[in-house]
């Protein structure tokens, strides 16, 4: 019996990656009529209940689970049970929004939604108060190195970008902040910046040289990960009454820090190569996963239009997982009586001397996968599927088990890897 190596498949549900958000998605029910009800296009909330839009029949919105909805009909008031057909991807928090934002390793501050460049960020309406090196009225005061110790994973020379990660800005990333519209105010002394609809006030906390404070009420500094060209100084972002700049100063200046927070994008075919972790994040590669402090889980493998990866589902893209399952060869099967027996376990059967074409089509290694594990009520049994379902790696929740992949999906993922390294 031919034994071969295995490499398991993970296929996943390839969703808009964003981090938690204190807001529930907009949900899309749908009324489940009682027998004999009929024409029921015209559905409405009644008084009093919460409010929703689209019609009964096609399913309304603005509604979570666990919202009771009386409708009327006919002019009379009846209680319908509602059940949820449709998850609807909550909307991209637009600039000056104000919620708490909890990044991919669970780490929640209140912020403020603002696009700095061509990225979204949330940056933390407080400055940082943990670990400080100092503590003055309530703020934390920090030297460069422990500020880069606590935010920015010990990186002192601002290359410490991960995405959904709460951590010490760079220099470029606050370039775009000083673009944007902000006033001096003088109680409480500081800065506040026009975002959108919201504002971002920063203190004008001053700093602690040696054992002297300075500027406390009067100037603002904050410390970024970026490091200056000269010997022993980094940036930090300066204003007063002035507008804001940027200021080179001693690494053992205590300067405030206010944490930032690059949102996740929607996954694309930019992403292919890269990794996603088990949070459901992507990152450049398994260190950097590592880093945000997350389990590198599978390389993006291929990303398309949602159902195309696999027949039957909502699934849009391919993930390869990082390891082989199991140690050393298995075999795809196991006969334990007789060698001719015809398997018939497959939901697709095929000749490859003849059919090879028709088969790179396939798209059902889930479907395949499933049928192998649960026995075939035959007299041999599956090795190699088992080990791919049994496979230990964690994997984002929102993905499929881990699976054998079909040929069709075999060849989307030699097709979409043969650019990548």
């Amino acid at each position: 019996m031919r034994r071969q190596q295995l490499f398991s498949l993970l296929t996943l549900l390839l969703m808009a990656a964003t981090g938690a958000w204190a807001q529930e998605p907009a949900t899309t029910y749908s009324v489940k009529m009682k027998d004999g009800t009929v024409d029921a296009k015209n559905w409405t909330i009644a008084s009093g209940q919460k409010s929703a839009t689209g019609d009964a029949a096609d399913g309304l919105t603005g509604l979570s689970k666990k919202d009771a909805v009386t409708l009327t009909y006919g002019g009379r008031l009846k209680v319908k049970s509602v059940t949820a057909t449709t998850d609807v991807e909550p909307p991209a928090p637009v600039d000056g929004t104000i919620l708490p934002y909890a990044d991919g390793s669970g780490k929640q501050r209140n912020a403020i939604v603002v696009t700095l460049g061509e990225k979204k960020y949330a940056i933390a309406t407080e400055n940082e108060t943990s670990n400080a090196s100092d503590t003055k009225d309530g703020m934390g005061y920090y030297t460069f190195d422990k500020a880069c110790e606590l935010f920015a994973k010990g990186h002192t020379d601002g290359s410490y970008t991960t995405v959904n990660v709460w951590r010490l800005p760079t220099k470029d990333e606050l370039n775009a902040l000083l673009d944007l519209t902000s006033s001096w105010q003088a109680a409480p002394a500081g800065r506040t910046w026009t975002i959108g609809s919201g504002s971002l006030f920063m203190p004008a906390s001053g700093y602690k040289w040696g054992s002297s404070w300075e500027s406390v009420g009067s100037r603002g500094k904050y410390w970024t990960s970026t490091p200056s060209s000269y010997a022993g100084q980094s940036y930090n972002l300066q204003f007063s009454n002035f507008n804001p700049q940027w200021s080179v100063d001693n690494k053992n200046y205590r300067c405030t820090v206010r944490l930032i927070c690059q949102l996740p994008s929607k996954i694309s075919g930019d992403d292919i190569g890269k990794v996603i972790g088990v949070n459901g994040m992507v990152y450049a590669n398994k260190a950097e996963a590592e880093e945000a402090g997350t389990t590198a889980s599978a390389i993006i493998a291929y990303v398309g239009n949602k159902g195309s990866v696999e027949e039957g589902t909502k699934y849009r893209g391919l993930a390869i997982a990082l390891t082989d399952a199991g140690n050393g060869g298995i075999q795809w099967y196991e006969q334990k009586d007789d060698d001719d027996e015809v398997i018939s376990c497959l939901k697709d059967l095929h000749n490859p001397s003849t059919d090879i074409p028709t088969s790179l089509y396939y798209m059902d290694g889930l479907a395949s996968t499933n049928s192998l594990v649960s026995g075939c009520n035959l007299s041999h049994t599956h090795p190699a599927a088992i080990a791919a379902r049994n496979y230990s790696v964690s994997r984002p929740s929102e993905a499929s088990e881990w699976f054998l992949p079909s040929i069709g999906q075999w060849n989307m993922i030699v097709n979409g890897l043969t650019n990548t390294t």
